[in-house]
């Protein structure tokens, strides 16, 4: 299990919520959604399982201190590279060496996944039936379907 995450930073996470909001609502919101996902994931995937790639920096993130207690049990490393596309495919490889099995990658904006989703996804790149299982969703983002 691979999320993909921003910290959840005043200014830099859900900043076009944040029009509508304040910059602290839209943080402890996007805090609160990676909580959310971090929930689903730990269900879903045992220890030794589950890598998140960071952006930013997490000791001035809303609700850090949940955070990074949650975080004791996963594999973290920090995004590298410039462009989002280069910093996900280097995630990619990071989580591919500590995790040694085939990667399962989500965003940590997506509270709305289920641990049972998550499951069958890893079941069907598990069983070797399938090499990629890709998701789909109206807004663009997850799901699941072969």
């Amino acid at each position: 299990m691979l999320v993909i995450a921003k910290a959840p930073v005043q200014g830099r996470a859900k900043t076009r919520l944040a029009a509508d909001t304040d910059l602290e609502m839209a943080a402890d919101l996007s805090a609160a959604r990676l909580l959310d996902t971090l929930d689903a994931c730990e269900r879903a995937f045992p220890l030794g399982r589950r890598a998140i790639a960071l952006d930013g920096d997490l000791s001035a993130a809303a609700r850090s201190t949940q955070i990074k207690r949650r975080l004791n049990n996963w594999e973290v490393f920090h995004q590298r590279g410039n462009e989002f596309g280069h910093r996900l495919a280097l995630a990619h490889r990071d989580a591919a060496g500590v995790l040694r099995a085939p990667v399962v990658q989500i965003g940590s904006d997506t509270p709305q996944v289920t641990s049972a989703q998550l499951s069958r996804i890893a079941h069907d790149l598990d069983s070797g039936e399938y090499d990629v299982v890709l998701g789909s969703a109206a807004d663009g983002g997850g799901g699941h379907s072969q």
